[in-house]
């Protein structure tokens, strides 16, 4: 049976190794740091947090045997390889229940790979390595992948979910089980914590400028990339009319005060017509010379 874990006696015991803070957990480590006042950024990893709290207390490292180090390295690695598996597992657990509960609902679904057929487990070495460099690229390669080898979109959340890290990983595990297995709602989520939402994208666009050594024609395919990401956020699709709305709002909101921006920002409106009438009706008692 473990020993609670109690912060202030960890600290006043003496003769720290590395080893003592390596078996620590991920809970036990932000309680270690947050008792040291030590800064602890969300999604931090452990190897991290081990470094920060071992230079606090000042851990005798260089003066121990080597070989005690090479122990708590291969101590550690050994409980990486256990999580990996727990997770793995969790994910094979997961299959199952899924499985028998389509059985009982009988649900079937025809073309492509047979959902009833699909082996989640065998198909995860096939998911991308999760990018949080640029996230949206990512999505676009996990989708291209899942596309060509059929996989059912109900799986998804779960595949990717295997092979995210850091910050995208905190995201999944906040959302609701309805939204966790809901891959738009996922991939939505994602994108809003790494702010690459439509807005972000815009503003990127407009604001990038060539580098220095930079050739024209790289400059070039670099506004096209980030202009294709903008309307890919915003939907767009191969329709003239919503770029067209697109330009055009954005045009008069760049015209309007702060106020209205922000309004319109807030109602989410992407078309011309409906923030004028909108904004004819919060305005209306306004002065024309006040807006």
């Amino acid at each position: 049976m473990s020993t609670e874990f109690k912060v202030e006696d960890f600290v006043k015991k003496g003769g720290l190794t590395i080893g003592d803070i390596v078996v620590l957990k991920v809970a036990e480590l932000k309680e270690l740091a947050a008792y040291l006042e030590l800064d602890i950024t969300p999604g931090m990893k452990k190897a991290d947090m081990i470094k920060i709290v071992g230079e606090c207390l000042q851990v005798v490292v260089k003066q121990r045997d080597s070989s005690e180090v090479e122990l708590a390295k291969m101590e550690m690695e050994r409980r990486l390889e256990i999580e990996k598996e727990v997770q793995m597992e969790k994910l094979r657990l997961e299959h199952t229940r899924e499985m028998k509960r389509m059985e009982l609902q009988g649900n079937a679904h025809s073309g492509g790979t047979s959902s009833s057929n699909f082996d989640v487990a065998k198909n995860i070495r096939l998911v991308p390595k999760f990018n949080s460099k640029d996230v949206d690229a990512w999505f676009v390669s996990f989708e291209k992948v899942a596309n060509s080898m059929k996989w059912p979109e109900r799986y998804w959340p779960l595949l990717l979910q295997s092979v995210l890290q850091d910050k995208a990983q905190e995201v999944y595990s906040a959302l609701s089980e309805s939204q966790s297995s809901n891959y738009q709602a996922v991939k939505t989520a994602i994108l809003t914590a790494y702010e690459l939402v439509p807005e972000a994208y815009r503003q990127k666009f407009r604001n990038r400028k060539r580098e220095v050594g930079q050739t024209h024609v790289e400059y070039a395919r670099a506004k096209e990339i980030l202009f294709d990401k903008w309307c890919r956020a915003k939907q767009i699709g191969q329709s003239f009319e919503k770029l067209k709305e697109l330009i055009l709002m954005e045009e008069f909101k760049n015209n309007v005060s702060l106020d209205i921006k922000t309004h319109l920002d807030g109602r989410k409106i992407d078309d011309l017509k409906t923030a004028a009438t909108i904004l004819i009706e919060r305005f209306a008692k306004i002065p024309p010379f006040c807006i």
